[in-house]
């Protein structure tokens, strides 16, 4: 467990080989497996902001 405030793991499984845009990183292979994301969201509220982007598939790119 972390002791940093705001620190989450998002637990995701790629049921199939899928290639997906990732920003400015481009086309990106995911191979079926399991994956885990570190994030973090730091302020009061930003944490279930943070979850509702990841399950958006459309979203503004940074």
């Amino acid at each position: 467990m972390s002791n940093n405030k705001g620190t989450y793991l998002l637990f995701l499984e790629v049921k199939e080989d899928i290639t997906i845009e990732i920003g400015s990183l481009e086309n990106n292979h995911f191979q079926e497996s399991n994956y885990i994301y570190v994030g973090s969201a730091l302020s009061p509220g930003r944490f279930k902001k943070r979850l509702d982007r990841h399950k958006r598939k459309e979203k503004k790119i940074f």
